[in-house]
């Protein structure tokens, strides 16, 4: 198929294809010269795909106004000798100009409202997971040294949901594994000895109550059968002593010497098998029975967690045991409505932000909540190491908790929306690691504050909103600014912020088509009369610099303006003077281009 070149010398064509042209070379060149390492190796090609588009789109603008002016230049022959006004070809020339800068103004919004705030937030997840596995990774180390296994553990899954089979945890991980897997063949032993004893009914005698020795203990007369019963008691076979002494009683002359001594023989063992412990397969019953009475106990008392670990006990004992079944699965439904399970946070891995910081509304103080790395997803979020605090309207102290782990979840009371904060973390499998909150100042008396839980007064969607605000204002897409300015004045933002920020980017896409407009009327001003040779090479790398630092100036002094506006007489009257300010520069845009010879 033939290609059309009138076509290409179009200066629609030559705008898409330079801008096309010049973002590939800049892939390709930000691809060797990357800016900033990857904070994490395994992220190292995605990184350098995302500060590659991210460098293309911030120099969109000056590429596409360098696409402008460069038809003008590009084939000096398509301009009409005549130079008359508005002749047919001009008005041709201009029009197509015009047009391809009204389809830039919109790939512009669309870049600068939505893509480039994508690209922002995946650069913080990829910065914010690198931050979170070097952490978990030094957390993990400090629990190995203090001999915390099942810390540990939990740390090394949380780098592996970041980076999975790291080279870097392979030795950390084989001393974590290899301790626990240690102490799951000493549980098993002791459970296998538990149903053995359970599974015996005999004792530590040579015969069960009621059954006679064999016939090769059967004496011949009163003697022999008094001397094995001395023997039997000596070896603590008190059946069978008591067995053979009644029989040598039976044996022995009536109210002889031997008749007496077999009966006191008799009366001997007799005692010593009232005197005997019950049998393992006894104790372990009753044993048995004693935790299930008291974990029943503590259902009904509404201890739920401290339920929840015996009948996780006894189900490793009594795995058929259907009241243990049923007695585990209603302790963990309601534990888990005080507390939360650590390996939670393994199977969950929603938006990442370190170093979270907030300031919330409380009664007529505030609180202040920090956390040291939050995951979040649309309906929890889990939280490392958290500090609390909480002011009365005072600004004096009511308390300071911290804790290890943390939850967050939406709950409604009185149809107001809210956040419970669960500051007890439970491992599944050993009660000593459970986790709770601490308390360094003030009590639970006086704070209001519990000592597994407290409450946010606010909707967990403003958290969120709260929570995206800590990567930064340019992350935000535009509709969350809309939000974040409505919605969270009370929790330390100041609207003007985020009104400013919205101003901003409305300015930065609205004012840029009267610049188009502007550099299209440059570009036919100072269009090459004759062919520019060389002179073009060297205009295609000068131009993008140059518009580059126009586009720099007029986005700070858009910005400037529209705060000073914002503080001065409002968002409202600021949006309508900026859209005012707009259609005027567009109306002298378009005037100054009709006018051109």
């Amino acid at each position: 198929m033939a290609i059309n070149f009138d076509k290409l010398r179009t200066p629609q064509s030559i705008c898409i294809i330079y801008v096309l042209l010049s973002s590939i070379l800049i892939l390709i060149f930000r691809s060797f010269f990357i800016g900033s390492e990857a904070p994490l190796v395994i992220y190292a090609r995605s990184w350098r795909s995302i500060q590659g588009m991210s460098y293309v789109l911030n120099l969109f603008p000056a590429l596409v106004l360098s696409g402008l002016v460069i038809p003008f230049s590009f084939f000096s022959g398509f301009i009409d000798d005549k130079q008359q006004s508005f002749t047919e070809a001009f008005s041709r020339r201009f029009f197509a100009s015009v047009m391809t800068a009204i389809f830039a103004v919109i790939v512009y919004a669309i870049i600068f409202f939505f893509t480039l705030p994508m690209l922002k937030n995946q650069e913080e997840n990829l910065r914010f997971n690198s931050e979170l596995y070097h952490l978990s990774k030094n957390n993990a180390i400090e629990s190995i040294e203090a001999g915390e296994w099942d810390a540990a553990a939990q740390y090394i899954n949380i780098c592996n949901l970041i980076w999975l089979n790291s080279p870097e945890l392979t030795d950390l991980k084989d001393r974590v594994n290899h301790r626990l897997e240690a102490r799951v063949f000493e549980q098993s032993d002791e459970r296998a000895l538990a149903r053995t004893a359970l599974a015996r009914d005999r004792r530590d005698t040579g015969m069960q109550a009621g059954i006679a020795p064999s016939e090769s203990q059967y004496a011949v007369d009163a003697t022999d059968a008094i001397m094995l019963s001395r023997a039997a008691f000596n070896e603590r076979r008190f059946f069978d002593a008591h067995w053979l002494a009644n029989l040598g009683k039976r044996l022995a002359p009536d109210g002889s010497a031997q008749e007496n001594a077999a009966a006191r023989l008799a009366s001997e063992a007799w005692n010593m098998i009232t005197l005997q412990a019950p049998t393992q397969r006894e104790e372990q019953l009753f044993r048995l029975h004693n935790m299930k009475l008291s974990g029943y106990q503590a259902i009904n008392s509404e201890r739920w967690i401290e339920a929840f670990y015996i009948f996780q006990e006894l189900l490793s004992l009594t795995p058929d045991d259907p009241d243990v079944i049923n007695f585990l699965a209603l302790s963990e439904r309601h534990a888990v409505r005080s507390a939360f399970f650590i390996d939670e946070m393994n199977m969950s891995f929603g938006e990442i932000i370190n170093s979270a910081l907030y300031s919330l509304p409380s009664d007529n103080g505030r609180m202040v909540m920090r956390f040291s790395a939050l995951t979040i997803s649309s309906d929890f979020a889990y939280g490392m190491g958290l500090e609390y605090m909480k002011f009365d309207e005072y600004n004096n102290l009511l308390a300071s908790v911290t804790s290890r782990y943390a939850k967050l979840l939406p709950f409604t009371i009185d149809d107001k929306p809210q956040i419970l904060v669960l500051t007890h973390a439970l491992d599944r499998n050993n009660e000593e690691n459970a986790s709770k909150s601490e308390w360094l100042f003030g009590s639970e008396r006086y704070s209001g504050i519990h000592q597994t839980f407290f409450v946010l007064d606010m909707s967990f969607e403003d958290f969120i909103v709260a929570s995206h605000i800590r990567r930064g204002l340019s992350n935000l897409q535009i509709f969350e600014l809309f939000n974040a300015a409505s919605k969270l004045k009370t929790i330390g933002y100041i609207p003007q912020v985020f009104h400013a920020e919205i101003l901003n980017r409305l300015g930065s896409v609205l004012f840029f088509l009267p610049i188009a407009i502007f550099a299209i009327i440059l570009g036919w001003r100072y269009r090459a009369i004759k062919k520019p040779r060389y002179l073009l090479i060297p205009m295609l790398l000068v131009l993008p610099i140059v518009f580059n630092g126009l586009i720099y100036l007029y986005n700070a002094v858009s910005n400037t303006l529209g705060i000073w506006l914002i503080l001065s007489i409002g968002f409202m009257p600021a949006l309508i003077l900026f859209i005012v300010i707009f259609t005027l520069l567009l109306f002298i845009s378009l005037l100054v281009l009709s006018a051109q010879q």
